[in-house]
Order: structure tokens, then sequence, then C-alpha cells
């Protein structure tokens, strides 16, 4: 009988993380927002944080792509952040301008797991090797193809889903194919560079705690923080 091959870097660091994987799923925002509950407020509270969120992480993409030495990792982080500026900000601005009025995304306050989460980032580009910033990087892409196709099997049906684009995004064969490309990345990196394998594990499950508080925040942000007031969702 031959021997099982040994588990790739993405498929040693989900099964590692894979009980955070589930709280994530099963997190009260994501909860809510499947359900179609989730206050619009708190969801507009949610975006602008994701807003902000999305520049430093298209700047942390693309000092990956610059700092890669093959071509098509180069292309493909540096493709990442153009789409992160663009249509995923996009997304954003669709809801945001039916949630809020002029100027009341700027006086939401930043959030400080989003500031963590940013600096996280920012750090990860600037100091660490390549390989750990690749793993850095894979859970934003990952976590959100798994809530949103975990989330898209309980409303495929409801066409009339006030979250219905949030969750067609991150649900979406063209995310997936993103997602399956930067864990290829990260698994032949982690070949090469077995020495970093610690190091990107770290990175990996930090980034999938910076998640879980960045949820943490927008579901438990008071009432004082949240724009207010929205003007629905339709």
């Amino acid at each position: 009988m031959s021997a099982a091959p040994t588990p790739g870097f993405c498929e040693r660091a989900w099964s590692a993380t894979a009980g955070l994987q589930e709280q994530l799923v099963h997190h009260p925002f994501n909860e809510a927002l499947a359900a179609g509950t989730l206050a619009p407020a708190r969801f507009a509270y949610y975006l602008v944080q994701d807003s902000r969120y999305l520049k430093d992480f298209s700047v942390a993409l693309a000092e990956a792509g610059r700092r890669s030495d093959v071509a098509a990792e180069a292309e493909f982080f540096a493709g990442s952040a153009q789409r992160a500026l663009g249509v995923e900000r996009a997304l954003h601005a669709g809801y945001l301008s039916r949630l809020l009025g002029p100027g009341d995304a700027e006086r939401v306050r930043t959030s400080a797991a989003c500031g963590a989460y940013t600096a996280f980032l920012a750090r990860a580009a600037a100091h660490q090797p390549y390989p750990v910033l690749v793993a850095a990087l894979v859970p934003c892409f990952w976590v959100y193809r798994h809530v949103g196709q975990r989330i898209l099997a309980r409303t495929a049906a409801q066409a009339d889903h006030p979250y219905r684009a949030w969750i067609d995004t991150y649900a979406d064969a063209a995310f997936a194919a993103a997602v399956d490309q930067v864990k290829a990345i990260a698994d032949r990196r982690a070949r090469e560079a077995a020495d970093q394998v610690p190091a990107m594990l770290a990175a990996f499950t930090a980034a999938t705690r910076h998640e879980r508080s960045f949820w943490d925040a927008a579901w438990s942000a008071s009432l004082s923080d949240l724009p207010d007031p929205p003007y629905g969702t339709d």
C-alpha cells in the first residue's frame, strides 16, 4: 500500500484553523446577514470598515506582485490589487450609496480591528519574506469564499435577499478561481522554502483571527458608532 501524500501548506493551514473557520461561518454577523435580518446600519458600518481595509490590502497585494520572481504570480497579485480597488469597492459603493447620506461614511471612525488587520498586513509586506507575505494574504481570499459559499447554499432561492449582491460576489466562480490560484501560489512557495512553513502557518492563522476580529467589531459596535440613519436596503 502506498503512503498517503503529504498535505500541502494550505491543507495544513486550513486543518489547523478548522475550528476558527466554522466560527466565522456561524459568526452572529454572518448568521444575521444570511438570514437577511442584519441591521442596515450595522452592514453599512462593516462596509465602511471593509472599504478602508481594502485600500491597505491592495497595497499588500501590489507589494507581493512586486516581490515575486515568477511572472504569473506577479501578474496575479497585481490584478488582484486592481480588483480589490475596483470590483469589491464598487460593490461597497453600490450599497453605501443607498444606505448612507452624503458624508456619513467619513464620519464613521475606523475600528481598532480594522486598524490592527491593516497594520498586520503592512508589517508582513515590509518585513516578512515573500512566502510569509503570501500566507498572510490567503485568508482574505479563502475565508470569504468559504463564508460566501456557505451563505449561498442557504439563500440561493431568495432572489430578493437584501444582501444578494454581497453574497454573489464572494460565492461566484471567478472569485473561486482567484482563491484556487492564491492557494496554489502558497503551496508552491511552501514546497520551495520548507524552512518558512512555520512562519507561513503563523501568518495564515493570525490573518484568520483578524478576519474574526473584523466581524466581531462590526457585530459589537455600539449604536453611537453606527451611521445614523441608514436609508434602507431597497
